[in-house]
């Protein structure tokens, strides 16, 4: 099934606010409209279609925020994220989703408390523990289509902040959607109609990584981290009761 008329502006309209969120946050906007996606055109199709506006969502902030990466945690977490994605890509719709998605939504919230108990770069010297982290996130972003929130405390636990942490997410991101767009290619799970539609949310999505740019490079190291500790536990909530 591909959107049209109102569908399709609703589609648009999610996707610009979806990728404003991920802009300023750095993660968290995919996963925000996922649900409309499911609703207009199936889950079957929802997954590789957000993959195809992430693409673009990932790539801009990229590319806005690109002298911000920090390349030493890009390489271990695409690593473990790419073979995730190859993985989970392959099996993804064939897994049950009610125990996922609140144990998830448990997680995201206990990593909010846990980084607040325990403050400081505790894992500066530790980028190794972002592969494992990676092949965790590549693989139920592949199944589901968006888990990038718990990715979340461990970056920021390496010592990242504002927009070292989101170019430096959304590098990691982009190779993992990469990873995944080329498996479902594969199985035949992105037609010609679809690609169409995955472009129209691209330009939303570009659209909206550049004005939540704005609004990050205006925001406080603190203020920062409210937002995100806000997006994840909300995000949490919404994983526990779904």
């Amino acid at each position: 099934m591909v959107a049209e008329g109102v569908e399709l502006v609703l589609l648009l309209a999610g996707a610009f606010i979806g990728s404003f969120v991920s802009a300023v946050c750095g993660f968290g906007g995919g996963f925000l409209i996922l649900p409309l996606i499911v609703a207009v055109v199936g889950p079957r199709t929802a997954v590789p279609l957000i993959t195809l506006g992430l693409l673009f969502s990932n790539t801009t902030r990229l590319l806005l925020l690109r002298q911000f990466i920090i390349w030493r945690m890009v390489w271990p977490y695409a690593a473990g994220g790419v073979i995730g994605a190859i993985i989970g890509g392959i099996v993804f719709t064939q897994l049950s989703t009610g125990f996922l998605f609140r144990s998830i939504g448990a997680l995201l919230i206990i990593s909010v408390i846990v980084r607040r108990w325990k403050t400081g770069d505790i894992l500066a010297d530790h980028i190794w523990v972002l592969t494992p982290v990676g092949v965790f996130i590549g693989f139920f972003s592949a199944v589901w289509g968006a888990v990038g929130p718990f990715a979340v405390p461990f970056f920021l636990a390496t010592g990242i902040r504002k927009e070292r942490f989101v170019a430096t997410l959304a590098v990691g991101a982009l190779c993992i959607h990469l990873a995944k767009a080329t498996v479902y290619g594969q199985y035949d799970l992105l037609h010609i109609n679809l690609v169409k539609t995955g472009l129209a949310l691209g330009v939303m999505m570009i659209i909206g990584t550049w004005v939540g740019k704005q609004v990050l490079t205006r925001t406080t190291p603190r203020l920062f981290l409210i937002l995100v500790d806000t997006l994840l536990v909300v995000i949490g909530v919404i994983f526990l009761v779904r």
